[in-house]
């Protein structure tokens, strides 16, 4: 019996993603592909796409729902026009096509992202193997993060223009700014290797009004590797939001493990914008751990100064100011806004429920057993 072309790829293909799913079952095969194919295909792909001006990868999700919608029109449209020969071999040759590209989708995929999320944590680094922490050691941590951030936000020039009553705080240009998160990721390339090598421009969402709603700073397009960001970022989160999704591009695909090495790589940095940001983001995973386990703050723990919240408070104005000069269709429709926060609250929790250790709430255990090997405690 003659197998056609259409059956031996669809064939080919789902034997391809039947065995990277077996791949994802062995972390250390998953790192080793992570390390030494992997980034190679990120940095070949990204040097292309990078260059791109548009946003690739949104676009074709649009494109895809777009067709995904089309094929039901089509199918409805055969319960009237089945007669038609014609037409029954159109619809055929469409969802072959479409099966064809979906299956091609998901083996790309599965190969630029499932297998290196499958890989261990940190791509198999230990700074420690404690997993529990005092309260004490966790306020000595608190102290430090505190100190830090005041430290940081001290170098930061600040101005108080009396004429019109407010503070003016010089925040660095994108471009100065991403040259600097960069800078500080490729300074952790001996611990991380994949931080090495070609950085593309974090390209902006065309759905940021979207995301915002739904409490997405940004992704990655593993099919297309562009990182992008919301367009809404208040300038001193962004730093931190960028670094984030650099080093899931790089293939820390897990939430845990980007956001410990991005605010691990800021602190580091001599631009206090960038550690104060990182510290800041520590504190605040620190201190809900500690407030969770606790019911309250520790007593003795020093105040977060006003510099900070003052530099915080321009952050939040200047972010606000550029969310007013645009118009907002789905934010602004209230039917439309409170589905799609629902769908982003719902898909919150099951990535929680699903990632469990490696969703967010994991970069705590991270940041100790990090700071175990800094003598604190």
């Amino acid at each position: 019996m003659k197998i056609s072309g259409y059956i031996r790829t669809v064939l080919i293909l789902i034997c391809l993603i039947a065995g990277l799913l077996v791949v994802c079952m062995f972390p250390d095969v998953c790192d080793l592909y992570t390390d030494h194919i992997y980034i190679k295909i990120c940095n070949r792909i990204s040097k292309i796409t990078g260059n791109i001006k548009i946003n690739l990868g949104e676009v074709i999700m649009y494109l895809s729902a777009a067709a995904l919608i089309l094929l039901f029109v089509f199918l409805i449209l055969l319960i009237f026009l089945r007669k038609k020969k014609g037409y029954k071999r159109f619809v055929m040759g469409y969802s072959k096509t479409l099966s064809i590209f979906a299956l091609l989708m998901i083996a790309s995929y599965m190969i630029t992202w499932a297998v290196p999320f499958s890989g261990k944590v940190l791509g198999g680094k230990v700074y420690s193997e404690r997993e529990t922490y005092t309260n004490h050691e966790v306020e000595t941590v608190l102290k430090y993060l505190v100190k830090n951030i005041n430290k940081a936000a001290d170098e930061i020039d600040v101005k108080y223009l009396l004429s019109e009553k407010r503070y003016v705080v010089d925040f660095k240009s994108e471009e100065e700014m991403n040259r600097l998160v960069i800078e500080a990721l490729r300074s952790m390339e001996e611990d991380y290797p994949r931080l090495a090598g070609y950085y593309p421009v974090i390209k902006t969402a065309y759905c940021s009004d979207i995301l915002d709603i739904m409490n997405i700073g940004g992704y990655n397009y593993p099919y297309t590797m562009e990182p992008t960001c919301n367009k809404y970022i208040d300038p001193l989160y962004q730093p931190l939001l960028n670094g984030h999704e650099y080093v899931h591009h790089k293939g820390y695909y897990k939430e845990n493990e980007a956001n410990f090495i991005s605010e691990l790589a800021l602190s580091k940095s001599e631009d206090p914008y960038l550690r104060l940001v990182a510290y800041l983001d520590m504190y605040y995973y620190v201190s809900s751990a500690y407030y969770e386990k606790n019911h309250k703050l520790p007593e003795n723990l020093p105040k977060i100064s006003d510099r900070v919240r003052v530099i915080q408070k321009v952050s939040y104005e200047i972010r606000d100011k550029k969310y007013n000069q645009d118009d907002h269709y789905f934010s602004s429709n209230e039917k439309i806004s409170n589905v799609i926060k629902k769908t982003a609250d719902k898909g919150w929790e099951i990535q929680g429920d699903i990632l469990r250790e490696n969703s967010y709430d994991g970069v705590t255990l991270l940041l100790f057993q990090y700071f175990d090997t800094c003598q604190l405690f």
